[in-house]
């Protein structure tokens, strides 16, 4: 029997710290941007830092700090830094067993599959999906009670999870909110399939607009593709006592070209709430994995139609994206 090293390091699963029972890991992202009829630029996308590991047999606590978009070079050369640190996960999981585990903290809030591991490394395209971001909350800073069953010799996944407070660094997330309810039931098929369908409501923090949600979310794989789409429909009722829909999807397919070298076509809607506007994106893309940890990344995209909030301006145009990213 080999004794394991203090401080043992694994690729994609950090540092081990001593006999502490926590490891150090995280993941860094650079990305090039060259939209028609804008500049292009180098950008430092994204630094993770997690700090993760057993505290007892039932107790483990998992954390992440990150620091986005921090340093740029635009096409003249010119360079910035900028300071965007947060503290982006903070929580600890109770397991009692399989069937029932409690999450206490910050968390990403469990709609859909692309937001559970949106992390640079773990997705296949460069950019990201709309519906993902527009249309609910980010992170949920409350309790989440999860956990997986069988019944009659199908698996099923559940998520129940609610906030009622303040959220841990306010700055994070472009959806924010202090009051959040909502669930989840997945479906594992034995094919391959897995499917599942949200619940969701929330007030959106400062304008108090009242959200009701619902989608589904479908992953099917097999040796060398993948399919993978969203859609969400919400109805907002707002503070002045009007409403309005928000809807979109995305599909994504991927196939397998060799066991490194994948081929991605993804095809998404978002139809916004309160006149926000509405965008279609068609995105062709290349993804290469030297080893799974590591992954260079190349897309085009195509837009037509015009998305605009105060922090995110999304409109016509073409654009070629480039990335780079890895998990250590």
């Amino acid at each position: 029997m080999s004794i394991p090293k203090a401080w043992e390091y694994q690729l994609g699963n950090g540092l081990r710290v001593a006999d502490t029972g926590f490891r150090l890991g995280g993941y860094a992202s650079m990305k090039y941007n060259d939209p028609s009829g804008q500049d292009r630029k180098l950008v430092f996308d994204d630094l993770s830092l997690f700090v993760f590991g057993d505290i007892t047999e039932r107790i483990r606590l998992f954390s992440e700090w990150e620091d986005a978009h921090f340093f740029e070079i635009d096409a003249n050369g010119r360079s910035r830094f900028t300071h965007h640190g947060q503290l982006e996960r903070l929580y600890l999981d109770y397991l009692f067993s399989d069937t029932f585990k409690i999450r206490a903290g910050k968390f990403l809030t469990p709609v859909g599959t692309w937001n559970e591991i949106h992390a640079d490394p773990l997705t296949w395209t460069v950019s990201r999906p709309l519906v993902t971001l527009l249309a609910f909350p980010e992170y949920t800073t409350g309790i989440q009670f999860y956990g997986d069953s069988t019944f009659d010799n199908e698996e099923f996944g559940y998520s129940i999870f609610f906030q009622n407070n303040e959220s841990i660094n306010e700055t994070t997330g472009f959806r924010k909110t202090h009051l959040i309810y909502g669930g989840k039931i997945k479906w594992f098929g034995r094919s391959g399939l897995e499917a599942a369908i949200p619940l969701l409501y929330y007030t959106e923090y400062r304008t108090d607009n009242r959200i009701y949600l619902t989608g589904l979310d479908i992953l099917y794989k097999k040796r060398w593709f993948e399919i993978m789409g969203e859609a969400t429909y919400s109805r907002v009722d707002t503070r002045a006592g009007s409403d309005s829909k928000e809807y979109g999807y995305y599909l994504q397919g991927v196939y397998a070209l060799t066991e490194r070298l994948f081929l991605i076509g993804r095809h998404e809607y978002m139809n916004s709430r309160t006149d926000g506007g509405e965008l279609r994106v068609i995105t062709i893309g290349s993804a290469y994995k030297p080893v799974p940890q590591v992954v260079f990344k190349i897309e085009y995209q195509i837009r037509s139609g015009d998305l605009r909030f105060d922090d995110i301006d999304v409109d016509n145009g073409e654009q070629f994206l480039a990335s780079f990213s890895i998990l250590f």
